[in-house]
C-alpha cells in the first residue's frame, strides 16, 4: 500500500547487506540511495533525530555501521553525521531500533514473534507504526 511504501525502512543495497534505521523516512531513503552508489554523500537536512544502520552478516556476526545525526549541531543549525561501528553477535536473530525498540525487545524476549513484537511496540509507543518489514541476511 501507499502507507507501507511511504514508511519503508529496510533497503537492500547488495547481496547480504541492507540499510535500515529510524527517524525521518525521507532521510533514510536518501541514505539508502547514496549508499547503493557507495557513499553517504549528503548532510542531514532536518533537525529530526535519525539513525541509519548498514547491516551485513558474516557467519554468526552482524556487522553494523551506525550513522546518526549529530545532536550538538542542532544548536548551530549545521547538521552532520556521527558514525559508530559495532559488531553484534547474532544470538537471537533480531535487532530492534527506533523509539519502540525496548517494547519490541521485551516482547521478543517473552517469546513473541517479530510481527507480534512490532504490534506491541505500536500500541505502547505513539511514534511506532505496525507496518512489518522483514529481511533475511
Amino acid at each position: 500500500t501507499k502507507f507501507e511504501e511511504d514508511h519503508k525502512k529496510i533497503f537492500p543495497i547488495c547481496e547480504g547487506k541492507v540499510v535500515t534505521g529510524c527517524g525521518c523516512a525521507d532521510t533514510l531513503k536518501l541514505a539508502a540511495n547514496g549508499l547503493l552508489n557507495g557513499c553517504l554523500d549528503f548532510l542531514p537536512k532536518t533537525k529530526e533525530y535519525s539513525i541509519i544502520y548498514v547491516v551485513s552478516k558474516k557467519g554468526d556476526i552482524l556487522e553494523v555501521e551506525k550513522y546518526r545525526t549529530n545532536k550538538r549541531s542542532w544548536l548551530t543549525g549545521y547538521y552532520s553525521w556521527e558514525i559508530i561501528y559495532d559488531r553484534l553477535t547474532l544470538k537471537d536473530g533480531w535487532i530492534t531500533a527506533g523509539s519502540g525498540r525496548d517494547y519490541a525487545a521485551g516482547a521478543l524476549k517473552q517469546g513473541a514473534t517479530p510481527e507480534e513484537a512490532i504490534n506491541v511496540a505500536s500500541m505502547l509507543d505513539e511514534f511506532t507504526n505496525n507496518v512489518v518489514q522483514k529481511v533475511e541476511l
